[in-house]
């Protein structure tokens, strides 16, 4: 994600007429920028006491960032090789591939994830079933979760009801003081058209009267927020188009990272 790679070269006590040239090649050893010859000199009769060189190579936006792996760099002074230098361009990171060490498992801890891809009546979301499977390992090999203690609604399952009852009664019933719990949500998210208020979408939600089929988002925060419990973290993965108003975290032990299309 570098916007580029810069390289450089210093020069000391220059004299002279010079031609200078930039060649980088791509992990595969095959020249993929040259610069060609630069002219390269002092005045006659001087010389310089120090100067440096620059050159960059860009990577963000640009055709290299397809190239992972390692590259050169080399650096020709009157089509006499200078210097070489290497340097690695790494590759986007696959977040379906968990590390092998598992984290041993915090028996207190709970997760609860609603992934809805296929809605009753509302355009798909897609890869929200596949994000949510990818966050179920996470949150067993990653943070300790015991897979008993995970909630997993998917598409149906994830409806007004089914949400509701787990979050304000099931999960009450079942945590502790001492229980850190994980929240993720993949799916619709819309505004309420009068008042612009933020709303999670189950499966069986209807835009057209959100208010009575949605879950406003201030009282899932307020839900989450009237457990008794050690602390929360919440995850969502969905869209609040329209929404201008900042909802405010119920209290400190509250963590969020929202992500919005």
């Amino acid at each position: 994600q570098d916007r580029e790679v810069i390289a450089h070269l210093k020069f000391e006590n220059l004299s002279g007429k010079h031609r200078l040239k930039w060649e980088w090649y791509d992990p595969s050893g095959n020249l993929y920028y040259s610069t060609g010859d630069f002219p390269f000199k002092t005045p006659s009769g001087k010389y310089v006491r120090e100067v440096t060189a620059w050159h960059r190579l860009s990577i963000q936006g640009d055709k290299a960032a397809e190239y992972a792996g390692q590259w050169k760099v080399k650096i020709f002074i009157d089509d006499e090789l200078l210097e070489s230098k290497l340097f690695v361009l790494k590759g986007p990171i696959d977040v379906a591939i968990l590390p092998e060490n598992r984290q041993k498992p915090y028996p207190k801890d709970w997760g609860l994830i609603i992934g809805i891809e296929n809605y009753a009546d509302l355009p798909h979301v897609e890869y929200a079933r596949r994000d949510a499977l990818i966050v179920k390992e996470y949150f067993v090999k990653i943070m300790g979760v015991p897979e008993e203690n995970i909630i997993f609604l998917i598409d149906s399952d994830a409806t007004k009801a089914r949400i509701e009852g787990y979050l304000k009664e099931y999960v009450p019933a079942n945590v502790g003081k001492d229980t850190t719990l994980y929240v993720y949500f993949a799916g619709h998210g819309v505004p309420d058209m009068k008042k612009g208020d933020p709303y999670l979408v189950p499966y069986d939600g209807d835009t057209r009267f959100i208010a009575q089929t949605g879950y406003k988002l201030k009282d899932f925060y307020q839900d989450l927020d009237n457990l008794d419990i050690q602390r929360v973290f919440v995850f969502l993965d969905s869209c609040f188009s329209g929404v201008k108003q900042a909802i405010p975290i119920p209290r400190q032990n509250m963590g969020f990272l929202r992500i919005f299309c």
